[in-house]
């Protein structure tokens, strides 16, 4: 929409003013929005969302909700995809709800989008292929904490 001209003159009459647009107004909407101060508020508050679907997912992990724990992890990685920090706690947090082929999964998710040619990167997908075939995740689990 931000680049969109036409879509913003069409909801402008149609929109009750909001307080934080200084110039209310199609070319003070458009303008606001490129500058650096709604950018800077748009990633804090990302940064924050972020922070709550984090601690949400870890409460829920500790009170053994991993079901949710998985759910807010899936919203936070909806929001910050690049970062794979958010795949790499669902598939934990999967592999703890006996969802494997879920969280192999999201390994191999995880594993290509690092380094698709990296030989080491795919050898560690094939082991964590080979380790929940052969074992239960608590298995898995109890052998690396």
């Amino acid at each position: 929409m931000v680049h969109n001209r036409a879509t913003v003159e069409i909801l402008f009459p149609v929109t009750e003013r909001l307080a934080h647009y200084p110039n209310w107004s199609v070319d003070g909407i458009i303008e606001y929005i490129h500058s650096e101060e709604f950018k800077t508020m748009i990633q804090k508050r990302m940064t924050r969302r972020l922070t709550a679907l984090d601690l949400g997912g870890l409460n829920d992990a500790i009170n053994k909700d991993y079901y949710r724990a998985v759910f807010q992890y899936r919203l936070a990685s909806c929001i910050d995809p690049s970062n794979a920090t958010w795949i790499s706690k669902i598939s934990l947090w999967e592999a703890h709800i006996d969802k494997c082929i879920h969280s192999l999964l999201d390994i191999q998710v995880l594993a290509f989008s690092l380094d698709p040619y990296n030989e080491a990167i795919v050898n560690l997908f094939d082991y964590f292929a080979w380790l929940i075939q052969m074992n239960s995740p608590d298995e898995i689990l109890r052998s690396s904490g």
